[in-house]
């Protein structure tokens, strides 16, 4: 689970183009003059900013946000569900709902839409068919309600599933060949033991008898 929990304390302030990593994913901002900020509600009174007892991600003002691997692997990585949440108390200054799209490790992608909740609070959505993911795009939708810069929205508790990396073909390769030489070594190693086996076999009939 990304849930952004190592990054609690004063909050995190990033502008367009930067990049905030958790639990090794990155979050990427889009370069229009957005921000990002980790735990934004610090120092706000409760009644006032969307809390739910954990650092979460924070995003304002037009910002799409785009997450991958801290270390890709060729199969890439699931996403299964995660909590979303708007901002202030003032639930005009959310947006309407974000666009996800998934970018498939082998071309393509999945999208979805998904409405902000309707009262104070978080809600868990969860996702089908997000998997063997390169990246997925987090896109705001704005509010329609109120215009101007209304895109705000909170992320967090992803869950993913990271299946691992696959070997390269050269590395195939070379456990192919490791694989033949230990079967080389043990086929050996048992017409050795045969022939051992023969030879005492002829020693006792050719012995004298006493």
């Amino acid at each position: 689970t990304v849930d952004f929990d190592e990054l609690a304390g004063l909050p995190v302030y990033e502008f367009g183009g930067e990049t905030i990593s958790s639990d090794g994913f990155d979050f990427a901002l889009s370069s229009d003059g957005s921000f990002i900020s980790v735990n934004y509600g610090y120092n706000y009174p409760a009644e006032s900013f969307l809390e739910n007892g954990t650092t979460a991600l924070f995003l304002a003002n037009y910002g799409s946000v785009t997450m991958d691997e801290a270390v890709a692997s060729a199969s890439g990585f699931s996403l299964n569900s995660f909590d979303l949440g708007g901002s202030w108390s003032d639930m005009g200054r959310w947006a309407s709902g974000i666009n996800i799209t998934g970018n498939l490790v082998g071309g393509g992608t999945v999208n979805t839409f998904v409405a902000l909740p309707s009262d104070f609070a978080f809600e868990n959505v969860i996702l089908n068919g997000f998997t063997g993911l390169s990246s997925v795009v987090f896109n705001p939708v704005i509010n329609p309600n109120n215009g101007g810069s209304n895109y705000e929205f909170q992320l967090d508790n992803l869950v993913v599933n990271q299946a691992g990396a696959v070997p390269e073909p050269g590395t195939w390769a070379m456990m192919l060949v490791g694989f033949g030489a230990i079967g080389f070594a043990m086929r050996r190693r048992r017409n050795l033991s045969v022939e051992r086996l023969r030879f005492r076999r002829a020693r006792r009939l050719a012995a004298p008898i006493a």
